[in-house]
């Protein structure tokens, strides 16, 4: 009995410490989340990621970026894939000439460009993911799907326009 009193006393006592910090603390919660930038000179400036379209990070790598926008000839088989990109920045690929799949494309951190694809009934899923070469010409990568049969490749692009 002596025990059930302690552990009753205890948890009042963590109630009675906690409950007001986390009171205090909910105020956080109801913010949306936001991004801070903070230069080299100290400044900084605060968004709400509503505010944020994209991130960009420009340096060496990114001015070296090739553009993929245009018309892709996928491996040998004869499809050809095209690439845009939208007023808000981010990328779309569409597939002409097998299952016609489409989907939205974007350069990973690591530089290499990726195509999550779905076909339109569903049936063909993955993602493609490819790295330019210097000429801004071909690509290599890899294909990789998920429906309806899980399967990879290598795939080698040129770009046709």
């Amino acid at each position: 009995m002596k025990s059930l009193r302690r552990i009753h006393l205890l948890l009042m006592a963590v109630l009675t410490i906690s409950f007001p910090a986390i009171i205090a603390a909910l105020p956080l919660y109801a913010q949306p989340p936001q991004l801070v930038v903070v230069l080299k000179n100290g400044t900084s400036q605060t968004f709400t990621l509503s505010e944020v379209s994209r991130i960009e990070v420009l340096g060496v790598e990114a001015a070296s970026r090739i553009n993929p926008v245009g018309t892709w000839r996928r491996g040998q088989e004869g499809s050809t894939w095209t690439f845009k990109v939208g007023a808000d920045g981010r990328y779309f690929a569409q597939e002409n000439g097998f299952a016609q799949v489409n989907g939205p494309a974007y350069f990973t951190p690591s530089g290499s460009f990726r195509i999550d694809y779905r076909s339109r009934d569903g049936v063909y899923t993955g993602y493609t993911e490819m790295s330019f070469a210097s000429d801004g010409r071909t690509a290599t990568g890899s294909w990789n799907s998920y429906t309806p049969d899980p399967a990879s490749s290598k795939v080698d692009w040129t770009r046709v326009d």
